[in-house]
């Protein structure tokens, strides 16, 4: 009984001593029961934070995005001109060029993406935008390397994409390109983002490179082939591909104006072809040492050689014609293209028969110096 006694008074004592375990005070507990408050507290904040800032975000976004022009005013902006060119009969001889004469045009010569000399677009590809053709319309890489140096320098710097570049150039305002700001960034952000969406990036690359200034009133590719190379772009070759990707940037440092800068700018472009991989380092080395026909002044382009009575003459019908008071550069808008009913070979005759009348005359004593010569077809009026 005793014993009995003994062993309910252990087991009693033991309960007695675990339930006051029980009940004394746990730090440890309540600790862990602050922290897990505390991070719930953090992570309903974050959560708070991000919606906030994911709304605002998407408003930012919608509020530009609802700015992106009509897919017609992207190809075919409102500053297009092109140059007007006057042909022969058969369209083979180019009599003359006129460029847009107003303040900031120049020469232009639309261009498929097909027609130019793949050269000319991976050169453009590797030197400004290596990720052009997976990114979604921005570097993202560049624009974080460029928005940690601007906090340091304070300047708005770099980083657009081929895309960007493009936004820029057609669709930003004139007045607002040459602001350095970071509403003006984030719309072009916004709007690459947007035109990537919309258009394929074979048409946005087209764009890039028909828009472009090239220095001495070139603007796209085309006009900068004929400008500095007297030849198309679809002709142009690996190291004139490489002379003329990085112009864009500093159009001054062009091959007619600075040759020596023109060539270090070359080089730096066919590096980027190598690293990108589209050459080895052998054919940027065999392009650098290419030697360049260049022309010797953009004044040579536009020299007439052949009929310029007769080319200017018919310049002068087509103002009249088609150029009004409510539009007095239409023709260089559109950038006509005119062929006319001049024969060459007859017109190489008639200048020889006139040259010969003429030195007649001077054998005779008699004071002539100049001729002229009109042959018309009679029933058609062709002159």
């Amino acid at each position: 009984m005793n014993r009995l006694n003994r062993h309910d008074y252990i087991l009693m004592a033991r309960r007695k001593r675990q339930r006051a375990k029980n009940n004394q005070p746990r730090p440890w507990l309540w600790a862990s029961q602050g922290v897990g408050a505390v991070a719930l507290m953090v992570l309903l904040a974050v959560i708070v934070v991000v919606a906030t800032g994911a709304a605002t975000t998407y408003g930012i976004y919608t509020s530009y995005a609802a700015q992106l022009p009509d897919a017609s005013v992207i190809e075919e902006p409102q500053d297009e001109f092109e140059t007007v060119r006057i042909y022969d009969r058969t369209g083979q001889y180019l009599l003359y060029e006129s460029i847009d004469p107003r303040p900031f045009k120049g020469d232009r010569s639309y261009v498929a993406l097909s027609e130019m000399s793949p050269w000319v677009f991976n050169a453009a590809v590797a030197l400004e935008d290596r990720n052009f053709w997976e990114n979604p319309g921005i570097n993202a890489r560049g624009l974080f390397r460029a928005f940690f140096s601007n906090l340091q320098g304070g300047a708005v710097q770099g980083g657009s994409s081929i895309t960007q570049q493009l936004i820029k150039n057609i669709i930003i305002a004139p007045e607002e390109r040459a602001q350095q700001s970071y509403a003006r960034k984030i719309k072009e952000v916004i709007l690459a983002l947007e035109v990537t969406r919309r258009y394929p990036k074979e048409k946005i690359l087209e764009w890039y490179l028909n828009y472009n200034s090239y220095g001495n009133l070139a603007y796209g590719v085309e006009a900068a082939s004929q400008v500095y190379f007297g030849k198309s772009s679809r002709d142009l070759s690996l190291a004139e591909a490489a002379m003329l990707a990085p112009i864009p940037q500093f159009p001054a440092l062009n091959p007619i104006n600075n040759l020596e800068d023109a060539k270090e700018r070359q080089e730096l472009a066919l590096q980027a072809l190598v690293t990108a991989g589209y050459i080895t380092a052998d054919e940027a080395a065999a392009a650098y040492a290419e030697p360049l026909a260049l022309r010797q002044s953009v004044a040579e382009r536009f020299d007439i050689l052949t009929a310029p009575h007769y080319a200017l003459y018919v310049l002068d019908q087509i103002k009249n014609e088609f150029n009004t008071v409510e539009d007095p550069y239409y023709i260089w808008r559109k950038g006509l293209q005119i062929y006319t009913t001049l024969d060459v070979d007859l017109q190489k005759y008639a200048e020889q028969v006139a040259r010969e009348q003429i030195a007649n005359l001077v054998a005779q004593d008699k004071n002539a110096t100049n001729a002229a010569v009109v042959v018309i077809k009679n029933d058609t009026g062709e002159i």
